[in-house]
């Protein structure tokens, strides 16, 4: 059995991989790229010394040389076509979800759905056994036309005999049974990912094509369908490429390879296999999400710390609005609590998502329907700290306690200088 993946395909491309494969467009979280890179390669050294395994690449194609940099261009048509074979795969095994599973209830059948995909993949491998196993290393054999044995697989040939690899038609009949049988296994309920898969579909492809247009040089055009396929479902453009070509020892048909890669990317922009892959999260979406706690309702959105003092009102707030009161005045959301006969200026406080109106005489800040439903009581200290900070920074408009001195004019809509979360504002005298 041949060398699994070396190194740096293993920690770099790996960790890139993991780090696309979660969005649509390429990697987003970019601040987990780093630690993956070292979990990657601290995995990868203890695996290959435990086993002994050494650093080199697992497929070797021909020698070739005086590779033309316009053959960077073959990319672009590698790209399209296995972006279709890629867009393909994805609306045929979502089709057969929808038409088989789900017409006939198999979901939750997983004895009966394992069963017939594993006949199913059976005799796809009975017909082609190329088909069977991990795929990483029955490349090989279509690389070099069968030259290879084919690993793991007793006897090598198929009801049908041996696979003539050296025929274009054969080699593409592989590509497309490799493609169903990943499909049968999916939607089976088989344990197993289906990335080598995809790049051996695409290397028996690319090397059938290579054989129809020589000029497209074996590695390019192996390694670019592989790539292009993988991408066009995995939405891994960076990674797939990197790990390609380190499997493959031939950075000189990088550039080709990574044309096609982004290129297949856009085919698919519209479809997708893989449920789970979003755009990042939004800081909207996940600030406070380490303030909630188990006993957090299942709707409540996260706002920050503010979210654990002050409660979200799901009511739209009253316009703000100036009442005449004799201080204290306690206003909540314009309603006033107590009333009189002397004007206040009345102060909008924005505090997390809940609005709250408050005297310049006095402050009461907590939940509109807890203010509306108990009676006013004496303030607490930390009440009485906050409105004589608002005082000081109305220059002297109030003292916090008893009857508030006479108000000088407060222009409108003045903004005073608060801490992050609290948003005050001057309202309009009467």
């Amino acid at each position: 059995m041949r060398a699994s993946p070396p190194s740096s395909a293993n920690s770099v491309g790996g960790a890139i991989f993991a780090c696309e494969v979660i969005h649509r467009y390429g990697l987003e979280y970019y601040e987990a790229f780093i630690p993956t890179v070292i979990a990657g390669t601290a995995c990868n050294f203890a695996f290959r010394f435990l086993l002994d395994l050494p650093q080199e690449a697992i497929w070797t194609f021909p020698p070739e040389s005086g590779l033309s940099t316009i053959g960077t261009l073959y990319g672009v048509m590698l790209g399209v076509v296995g972006g279709y074979l890629g867009r393909l795969w994805i609306q045929g095994t979502i089709w057969l979800r929808v038409n088989v599973l789900m017409k006939y209830k198999l979901g939750a059948r997983h004895i009966l759905k394992g069963t017939i995909g594993g006949f199913l993949i059976g005799l796809i491998g009975a017909v082609f056994p190329e088909t069977l196993f991990w795929a990483q290393n029955e490349a090989q054999p279509l690389i070099d036309g069968g030259a290879t044995p084919l690993p793991n697989v007793w006897p090598a040939e198929g009801i049908f005999g041996a696979s003539d690899l050296t025929s274009p038609l054969v080699l593409i009949l592989i590509g497309g049974a490799k493609l169903v049988a990943i499909s049968i296994t999916v939607l089976a309920g088989y344990r197993g990912g289906f990335i080598f898969p995809f790049m051996f579909a695409g290397i028996s492809f690319g090397t059938a094509f290579n054989m129809i247009l020589p000029s497209l040089g074996a590695a390019a055009a192996a390694l670019s369908l592989a790539a292009a396929i993988n991408t066009s479902v995995t939405r891994t453009v960076l990674a797939t490429p990197v790990v390609l070509i380190t499997l493959s020892g031939r950075p000189d048909v990088l550039p080709c390879v990574l044309v096609a890669s982004v290129v297949s990317l856009y085919m698919t922009g519209d479809v997708s296999i893989i449920k789970a892959a979003r755009t990042r999260y939004l800081s909207s979406e996940i600030l406070g999400a380490d303030d909630l706690t188990d006993n957090t309702p299942a709707d409540a959105k996260p706002i920050g710390k503010v979210a654990q003092v002050f409660k979200e009102t799901t009511a739209p707030p009253a316009e703000p609005k100036t009442v005449e009161a004799t201080p204290p005045t306690v206003v909540v959301l314009g309603a006033p609590r107590t009333a009189a006969a002397a004007p206040v200026a009345v102060l909008n406080v924005t505090i997390g998502a809940a609005e709250k109106t408050v005297g310049a005489g006095a402050a009461q800040l907590g939940n509109a329907s807890d203010a509306a439903a108990k009676p006013a009581g004496p303030e607490s200290e930390a009440v009485k700290s906050q409105q004589g900070w608002l005082n000081s920074q109305l220059d002297g408009h109030g003292s916090g306690t008893g009857a508030a001195p006479p108000l000088r004019s407060v222009p409108s809509a003045k903004r005073v200088s608060v801490p992050a979360v609290f948003q005050v504002n001057a309202a309009p005298m009467v």
